[in-house]
């Protein structure tokens, strides 16, 4: 049965819980899961199969991943390879500082890079500082926390073959507030306070930067997160909706036919003709 790790209500219950790291080998891989916050992975040995939203990707040691809370995601083992040995850490973005969020590509969110030697070693040394600082596997999310999650995203980022632009580090927290709350009930002003600027403001910035609108850039959210759980999971169509951010499933049938050409059933049935196979969702 689905079960989210509501992290909103750790954080209410104890301040400090913003963070969690684990470090583990997986020689069975780890199964379908998602997971309301973003997190970190960094691979230190073997390799895995790495399947985000259905695309698939090797994963393996010198690797680091950014996943966003639109993310759908599993490991699967790979014939005759060393099982995935790796670091996660899952963490609130609220505390980091949008200066830092403002090199982070949104578009290509979830974001996965190879490090070089001296990189991955570097990071790799922040990673174990981290693990050893946390109790029961709770980061607390002081400076130090804060400032070596801070200090990864700046040297993942050096390996972004993206050159950003001013208007897009302007409306980047932005980006980063939808993304970790795209399926609760926002709105264009709560976007707009996140990035500290006026409600009209941001709609002209957003519109001119990304060439969509902010409702665009939501429902397209929305749909495609829907679309990903109608694939790899076996939710009931209105379990889905709901889970997408729609209050209406009338609404998110007519909004999903729109934009894929077909009922979000059919969108289904099409998937299972493909072969593609509904997975348990922790």
């Amino acid at each position: 049965m689905y079960r989210q790790i509501d992290l909103n209500a750790r954080l209410s219950a104890d301040p400090n819980a913003r963070a969690k790291i684990l470090y583990n080998t997986y020689p069975g891989g780890y199964r379908l899961h998602r997971h309301p916050f973003f997190e970190f992975s960094l691979a230190t040995g073997g390799e895995a199969l790495h399947i985000v939203n259905g695309v698939p990707s090797r994963f393996k040691a010198g690797d680091i991943s950014l996943l966003s809370p639109t993310a759908l995601h599993q490991f699967l083992p790979i014939d005759g390879a060393e099982p995935l040995t790796m670091y996660t850490i899952s963490f609130s973005p609220e505390p980091i500082r949008a200066e830092f969020w403002a090199h982070v590509p949104a578009q290509n969110m979830p974001y996965s890079v190879h490090l070089d030697a001296e990189t991955f070693s570097a990071i790799r040394r922040a990673f174990q500082k981290l693990h050893m600082r946390a109790s029961a596997e709770k980061l607390p999310f002081d400076l130090y926390t804060q400032t070596a999650i801070e200090w990864i995203i700046l040297n993942m980022m050096e390996f972004s073959p993206e050159a950003l632009s001013p208007d897009y580090m302007k409306i980047r927290p932005a980006l980063i507030f939808i993304q970790n709350n795209f399926a609760g009930q926002i709105s264009l002003a709560d976007a707009a306070a996140s990035a500290f600027f006026s409600r009209e403001y941001f709609s002209s910035l957003f519109r001119r930067t990304m060439g969509f609108s902010f409702q665009q850039y939501l429902l397209d959210l929305r749909l495609e997160y829907s679309a990903n759980l109608l694939a790899l999971t076996s939710l009931t169509v209105t379990e889905i909706s709901e889970q997408s951010g729609f209050l209406s499933l009338s609404y998110f049938i007519r909004a999903f036919h729109r934009r894929f050409q077909m009922s979000p059933s059919a969108f289904r049935e099409t998937k299972r003709q493909e072969g593609i196979m509904p997975l348990p969702l922790i």
